[in-house]
C-alpha cells in the first residue's frame, strides 16, 4: 500500500483522506475507509527485462570458446592408439569443406571412438590416398572405386580387381579401421614408422608425408582459435 508521503499534495477529496491539524497540509489515510473505497489499491509489479550478461566493463559477455588440446607437430614416433584427437567435429568439418567428405567429420570421429585410433591420423592416409575422396582408387583399366579413399587392396593378383569395392564412405572408414586393428594394432605396431613397416615397407617417405599431413591438419584447427 502507498505510503503518506504518496498522497500529501492529493487534494481532500475522499472521505478517508482526513488534514492533519499541523502548519504544513499533512494527509493522512483511514485505511479501514479506503479499503472499503472502489478505487483500486492494487500494484502490479512489472516483469523485469532480462538484460545480456554484462562483464565488469560493461560489455556484453563473449561465450568462451575452448581451445582444442592438439598437437601441431608430429613425429614418425607417434603412437596413434595412445593420443586421442580431443577436438570438436566441426574443426573437422571446417578441414574437409570444399571436398567430397564436405561434412563428412563425424565419420572419423565415430572410427576413433570404435577402434581407438586418432582421427587426424585417419584423415591424413585419406587426404594422401585420395586427396579426401577427389582421387579414389583406380584400377588399371580404368575402373574407379567411387568410395575407396583410403587405397585399400583385396590381395587379389586378378588384373581389375586390385582394389576394394566399398558401399559408401564410412564403410571405406570401416574397412581401413579393421584392418589396422587387424594387422597392425593386435602386432603392436602402433606407431606412424612401425605402421609404415608394413603399409608400405621401405617407403619411409610415407611416414614422412602421414606426419607432416597431420600437422597440417591440426594447424589448420589450431588457427582458428
Amino acid at each position: 500500500m502507498p505510503n503518506n508521503d504518496s498522497i500529501t499534495n492529493n487534494p481532500i477529496k475522499y472521505p478517508y483522506i482526513m488534514k492533519q491539524p499541523n502548519q504544513q497540509p499533512i494527509y493522512k489515510v483511514d485505511w479501514e475507509k479506503a479499503l472499503k473505497s472502489p478505487i483500486d489499491f492494487s500494484f502490479k509489479v512489472p516483469t523485469p527485462k532480462i538484460e545480456a550478461p554484462i562483464n565488469l566493463e560493461g560489455q556484453p559477455k563473449i561465450q568462451e570458446t575452448k581451445t582444442p588440446n592438439i598437437p601441431t607437430t608430429y613425429t614418425k614416433n607417434f603412437d596413434v592408439t595412445e593420443n586421442m584427437y580431443k577436438g570438436s567435429v566441426e574443426d573437422l568439418n571446417k578441414c574437409l569443406e570444399g571436398t567430397k567428405l564436405a561434412g563428412k567429420g563425424q565419420m572419423f570421429l565415430d572410427a576413433q571412438e570404435k577402434y581407438g585410433i586418432n582421427a587426424i591420423f585417419l584423415m591424413s592416409i585419406v587426404k594422401e590416398e585420395s586427396a579426401y575422396g577427389a582421387a579414389p582408387a583406380k584400377e588399371r583399366n580404368g575402373k574407379v572405386h567411387k568410395y575407396n579413399i583410403a587405397g585399400l587392396t583385396t590381395g587379389k593378383k586378378t588384373p581389375g580387381h586390385k582394389y576394394q569395392d566399398n558401399a559408401s564412405y564410412e564403410a571405406c572408414i570401416e574397412s581401413l579401421c579393421k584392418n589396422l586393428h587387424k594387422y597392425y594394432i593386435k602386432r603392436n605396431k602402433t606407431t606412424i614408422a612401425q605402421i609404415q613397416s608394413i603399409y608400405a615397407p621401405g617407403n619411409e617417405k610415407w611416414a614422412t608425408k602421414i606426419k607432416n599431413t597431420m600437422g597440417e591438419i591440426s594447424k589448420e584447427i589450431m588457427s582458428r582459435y
